[in-house]
């Protein structure tokens, strides 16, 4: 299906919380950006306990 989709860029985020928290706050830039479908590419704990770093490609 990606195929058929143009990308529309890739965003990364720095959450304080836990992996779904950085997730939601992909999925909250992906609506920003009017992206319809997003892939995550990584979520990974920081050097810092409890802050996540996570990565997505966009797609409209």
């Amino acid at each position: 299906m990606v195929g058929s989709l143009t990308r529309a860029g890739k965003v990364t985020v720095d959450e304080r919380g836990s992996p779904m928290d950085a997730k939601n706050a992909l999925q909250r830039q992906a609506d920003e950006h009017q992206a319809r479908y997003y892939q995550i590419l990584m979520i990974d704990e920081t050097v810092t306990p409890g802050v996540w770093h996570a990565g997505t490609i966009l797609y409209r």
